[in-house]
């Protein structure tokens, strides 16, 4: 166990590392690279990884293992994490909020879907035709998880592939890290491009410069006690358990029924059940959990902002741990692919974005646009960075809506995710490409039904005013 302590108290100084480089180096800043990105790439640059014997700093080999096992081992309580605090009511239901909402959803799995069907598609034509480059049958979902979900759900496609015993989940988690970090630096570069070219036409209803940004956003750190955010509220007494204490506990308690709950539908050895990663079982648990709450009206023990501090450390050292060991070697092997999908995959996800932004929302349609931009090329936070750039002071009801939209997105994706696995261990990934087209089929389809609710930017603009 001193030995876990020592593995950890390396990742974080990695972070700290990190951290201070965000805070000093100015390109770093203009990126908006994430601490855990620097850090991670710091311990990436020094260690074996890429130096092997030569390395100036030489890790214990089981370190290596621990790190590249460590963001499949902590997405489960991130994942556990996500149905805690959503709200299951709104009192906003007016009609036109609700299509945008729906519209900003069905976008965001359109993209998705585009990235999938890309990604599938081009790994199947390299398996075709270039078939010693040993394209291994789920290349091509590590696009969408990398662009769409970020460097945290690297972890999802290496705690899935490690759990079913597949050889090359390593390989395959640190092509998920690649994309996302293709994903993010891309998503912000090209949308600051986007936004001011957007903001030349007067197509934007606020538009403030990147420059104008507060320099706490810049920097990462916010030194004025009276502008610091407050993490969020205690809604237990430490006398008798302090607030995280409480969250991370439900969260874990939630993680360790799913492990017990995996464990016992194994047992009966079912074929397709036997695939469903652990993960998957910790949200269905971590739903029928939040329900009973609510149920109970106990629902406000969980703060939301505390729950999301959880979440966000865990998944900071995630990315770290999955950038130290990222097998650098085997995931040049696939460099062409993986350019030539990026490639693809980004100019598609901006023409959707901004070819379908004023058809499909009845106000603000290209700060909306934008949020879901930066959610499909990064994260959700790239995505609220490039909307704080289009509308300063969050004027619109952009952000509010994406939320909701972003919730319902990452549901529906982690549903997706195992059939996604299964389909191409048995199929390749040709099955991926198949299945993003009929998602994205699925989202246009869904599209259209949301045209036929009623009401638009009057009936919105009637309610908020």
């Amino acid at each position: 166990m001193t030995n876990v302590l020592q593995a950890f108290a390396l990742l974080g100084l990695f972070l700290l590392i990190g951290t201070l480089l965000r805070a000093k180096i100015g390109w770093l800043q203009k990126l908006f690279i994430p601490a855990s990105v620097v850090g991670g790439a710091v311990g990436l640059l020094v260690g074996p990884q890429i130096w092997g014997d030569l390395t100036p700093v030489q890790y214990p080999t089981d370190w290596i293992k621990m790190y590249s096992l460590l963001p499949g081992v902590l997405i489960v309580p991130v994942v556990a994490s996500v149905p805690l605090g959503i709200q299951l009511s709104q009192k906003d239901s007016s009609s036109g909020t609700a299509r945008n909402v729906f519209n900003m959803f069905f976008l965001m799995l359109a993209l998705f879907a585009f990235q999938l069907a890309v990604g599938g598609a081009v790994g199947a034509f390299f398996a075709t035709s270039m078939p010693d480059l040993g394209i291994y049958s789920t290349f091509g979902l590590e696009m969408p998880l990398g662009f769409s979900g970020g460097h945290g759900t690297a972890g999802v496609i290496g705690n899935m592939l490690n759990g079913m015993g597949l050889e090359y989940w390593e390989i395959a988690q640190g092509v998920a890290v690649t994309y996302a970090t293709i994903g993010l630096l891309g998503g912000i570069i090209s949308g600051i491009a986007i936004i001011k070219w957007l903001n030349g036409r007067n197509a934007l209803e606020g538009s403030a410069d990147a420059a104008s940004l507060p320099k706490s956003w810049l920097t990462g750190l916010e030194p004025d006690p009276e502008k610091q955010r407050v993490a969020g509220r205690e809604t237990t007494v430490s006398t008798s358990i302090d607030v995280i204490g409480f969250n991370l506990a439900l969260i874990l308690a939630g993680s360790g029924l799913a492990i017990l709950l995996r464990a016992w539908v194994r047992s009966y050895d079912l074929p397709l059940i036997k695939a469903v990663p652990v993960w998957a079982y910790a949200i269905i648990v971590m739903w029928v959990i939040w329900l009973v709450m609510n149920r109970l009206k106990i629902a406000w023990l969980v703060d939301a902002g505390v729950k999301g501090k959880i979440a966000s450390t865990l998944t900071d050292f995630a990315i770290v741990a999955a950038l130290v060991s990222m097998p650098v070697q085997g995931v040049l092997t696939f460099a062409a692919p993986i350019l030539i999908a990026a490639v693809v995959g980004f100019i598609g996800t901006i023409a959707l974005c901004l070819g379908l932004a004023r058809k499909l929302f009845s106000s603000a349609p290209y700060e909306r646009a934008m949020l879901v931009f930066g959610t499909g090329s990064g994260v959700f936070l790239t995505g609220l960075l490039l909307l704080k750039i289009c509308d300063p002071d969050f004027k619109t009801p952009a952000m509010r809506d994406g939320s909701l939209a972003y919730s319902m997105n990452t549901v529906v994706g982690f549903i997706l995710i195992p059939i996604m696995v299964g389909a191409a261990v048995q199929s390749g990934p040709i099955a991926l490409a198949g299945i993003g087209a009929a998602v994205l089929v699925a989202s246009v389809i869904g599209i259209w039904l949301t045209s036929f609710m009623r009401g638009g930017a009057a009936t919105e603009l009637k309610q908020e005013g």
